[in-house]
């Protein structure tokens, strides 16, 4: 019996850089049109922004044992929540792995991400935690009801890689919030054993749709980092995204 879900590959794209396609296969075994997120936008600095670009069961599965896109999406922001208020105010300025993101840039990432899929511009950055948390938590439930309106996951939204649907783009704002949790925890010295269950399904997916022609400079992810199987599975995906866990 076929399984619904999300498939993808690379092609080549305009400029030579590859480019990320998804198809989000439904219950019959058929694939919609493939969703095509570039990375060949010479104009763009990708940063530490690989997970936001793969797209997969996270926001597209339909499978029976696949969590639901909008439980997903709420239990990664409520892990970036829960990491970032244990971070100290003297550490805001801390490096985290994302090599040329301090902890305030990293969370200044994940809120404008979050305004984004509200449609709402992102509020200036404010130099106390308090108030930095705060902004999380109202950018977190303005993203989380956007999705969860009606048509929420239908619609198309519009980003700096091109126009996605929501299917997609709930699972790609999961992705980045639960990946960014673990650069959060690692920089500041907490347990990086984050949502175990979410971080299993990310690196599945994760290992379908990035392959060595999106690693390397320039490109949004850096080589698989070496990993103990034995690991919790965030440090695992970690590692594969081209973390140092160790």
């Amino acid at each position: 019996m076929p399984r619904s879900g999300l498939t993808g590959g690379t092609v080549a794209g305009s400029s030579g850089l590859p480019r990320v396609v998804a198809a989000v296969r439904g219950d019959n075994g058929r694939s919609t049109p493939g969703v095509i997120v570039s990375i060949g936008r010479p104009d763009l600095t990708l940063g530490c922004m690989g997970p936001w670009l793969v797209a997969g069961p996270l926001g597209a599965s339909k499978t029976a044992g696949a969590m639901n896109p909008l439980a997903a999406h709420e239990r990664a922001q409520s892990a970036f929540a829960a990491v970032l208020s244990a971070v100290r105010p003297d550490q805001l300025e801390t490096p985290t792995p994302c090599t040329e993101w301090s902890v305030r840039d990293l969370v200044a990432h994940v809120i404008a991400g979050n305004h984004r899929v509200a449609g709402s511009p992102a509020p200036e950055l404010p130099d106390d935690l308090p108030t930095l948390i705060q902004l999380h938590a109202a950018s977190a439930r303005a993203a989380q009801a956007t999705f969860a309106a009606p048509g929420g996951l239908e619609r198309e939204y519009v980003t700096r890689m091109g126009s996605m649907p929501g299917t997609v783009i709930v699972g790609m704002r999961a992705r980045d919030a639960l990946v960014h949790a673990w650069d959060l925890a690692k920089a500041t010295g907490q347990p990086t054993d984050i949502e175990p269950e979410l971080a299993k399904e990310a690196l599945e997916v994760s290992r379908q749709i990035v392959t060595d022609q999106l690693r390397g400079p320039g490109r949004p992810f850096g080589p698989e980092m070496r990993c103990d199987p034995g690991r919790p599975a965030g440090d695992r995906l970690a590692a594969f995204l081209g973390r140092e866990v160790d």
